[in-house]
């Protein structure tokens, strides 16, 4: 029985190997045009200072598409405030589908002739200052087709603890995606 934990280690650390061969070193990033960032927030949403601190530090520049439905003062005052950077968009309350869907349906149909890429947020992140440059290098470059950043605090002050974490997210769960090898679709530090 022990060779078969020797086995699943060692695979184990081929996957932690494999998975550091491809880390980014160089901090790959792109600022293209027509960049939309979707935030789908709930009505009692309190605004999220630090949150839009944090979009407002990305290396790479967006527009920031809020979808509510309909009754988020934090929202209004956000989008008054900011100008043409924020822009609201009221679903209204769904009725034959889940309310985040709804909203998030409402907000592509608002989206431009120029938008080009959109990026997923939550209102719950703490996105760091690269995070837009690096989830679009791939897509600009013609790596991949869709680039995903793992909701994961990965340690440094242990080095095991970090082993694990990395090993976590160099696991892949859209393989019917045409998902290349892609240095800059990891997004995180």
């Amino acid at each position: 029985m022990i060779w078969l934990w020797l086995v699943l280690q060692a695979l184990t650390l081929l996957g932690v190997l494999n998975y550091w061969r491809h880390l980014p070193v160089d901090r790959q990033e792109e600022a293209p045009e027509g960049v939309v960032m979707l935030l789908s927030v709930r009505d009692d949403w309190d605004g999220g200072a630090a949150l839009i601190a944090r979009m407002k530090a990305q290396t790479a520049r967006f527009r920031l598409l809020i979808a509510t439905s309909g009754e988020c003062a934090a929202a209004e005052a956000l989008a008054a405030r900011e100008g043409e950077w924020a822009q609201i968009v009221r679903a209204g309350v769904a009725s034959d589908e889940g309310q985040k869907v709804h909203k998030l349906r409402a907000a592509l149909r608002a989206l431009r002739e120029g938008d080009r890429y959109l990026v997923f947020v939550d209102a719950d992140i703490e996105p760091p200052a690269r995070l837009v440059g690096r989830l679009l290098f791939p897509l600009v470059r013609g790596k991949a087709d869709i680039v995903t950043g793992y909701r994961l605090l990965l340690p440094e002050a242990s080095a095991m603890a970090a082993l694990v974490g990395r090993w976590r997210c160099s696991l892949r769960p859209c393989r019917g995606l045409r998902v290349r090898r892609c240095p800059g679709a990891v997004p995180w530090r």
